[in-house]
């Protein structure tokens, strides 16, 4: 698939896909860019009715910036993507330990984390688990508050079981995506239209998982590493609000606002993304065996 990014258009694969086992023994997928840079590897946790391919241009947008970037993985979280549902409820923290296995197995000491959405609330989780894996945070079009109305959600989930998800794609989009996205109507909100149209009912049990997330107020509070909290102005999921809350309650958090995003920016708007969260990364060294290229355009 060639994304158009800084004005260039390249081609970047969908990773190498790897699988590791989960701690149930579930069947689980991770894109895998491998980087010419050491440095500490960037850990890419997905939305919800996505998969890791979601953080492609991402990877080509670092590609471009960077003399060398370090290896980029993107887990497929059980019940989505290429990885297996397996035997545990998809909840938060279910999820934040298959990522702490696919460390283990991958003997990633510590990462660098990027967490959209659903990806965030996994992120929260891992900094309550193992805030020592992990040196600093994005997240983005989350909250760190527990569900005000989950039961609009449930619903959701019974649709999406009952319905399929072919009948809902076109609400899924309407509220993963906002209107300046929709209104390109590029290649990639077909290739997601797409994607959407091919889940399947299992997914239902995943709208759920993510939405008893509990309250991560005091995880926040006690995480005293760097968290770079994203909010998308045209979001119909989560307000900027929502991203400030969690900034606001970090120990040390920064807010900042996509205005021409909804609820993904590392698809909708992944130029702006990038160049938010590249130099918070940089003070804390994460391309620390290269450099950020001076010619952008």
């Amino acid at each position: 698939m060639e994304f158009e990014v800084k004005r260039r258009t390249l081609e970047v694969s969908t990773g190498e896909v790897r699988n590791f086992p989960a701690p149930d023994g579930a069947d689980m997928a991770v894109h895998v860019w491998p980087g010419a840079d050491s440095g500490t590897p960037l850990l890419c946790l997905h939305s919800l009715f996505f998969d890791g391919r979601m953080f492609q241009p991402v990877v080509a947008l670092l590609d471009q910036m960077l003399t060398a970037r370090p290896t980029v993985y993107a887990p497929d979280f059980r019940g989505q993507g290429a990885s297996s549902m397996g035997d545990l409820r998809p909840l938060m923290q279910t999820l934040a330990k298959d990522v702490l296995a696919l460390l283990d197995y991958e003997n990633l000491e510590q990462v660098h984390v990027l967490g959209s959405s659903m990806g965030g609330y996994v992120a929260m989780e891992l900094m309550r688990l193992a805030p020592e894996r992990m040196s600093g945070v994005v997240l983005s079009c989350c909250t760190g508050e527990a569900e005000a109305d989950p039961a609009r959600f449930f619903q959701l989930a019974d649709r999406l079981q009952h319905e399929g998800a072919k009948a809902l794609t076109e609400m899924l989009l309407q509220t993963m995506f906002g209107d300046s996205f929709l209104a390109a109507n590029s290649d990639l909100l077909h290739l997601w239209r797409k994607r959407f149209s091919e889940l399947p009912p299992s997914i239902a049990e995943v709208v759920r998982g993510v939405f008893e997330h509990p309250d991560y107020g005091g995880t926040l509070s006690g995480f005293t590493k760097p968290i770079l909290s994203i909010g998308g102005g045209e979001d119909r999921a989560k307000s900027p609000a929502n991203a400030r809350w969690i900034a606001d309650r970090a120990s040390n958090g920064t807010f900042a606002v996509i205005e021409k995003s909804g609820h993904t920016p590392p698809v909708e708007a992944p130029n702006v993304y990038v160049d938010l969260f590249t130099p918070f990364l940089s003070q804390l060294g994460a391309w620390r065996n290269t450099s950020l290229a001076k010619d952008m355009k």
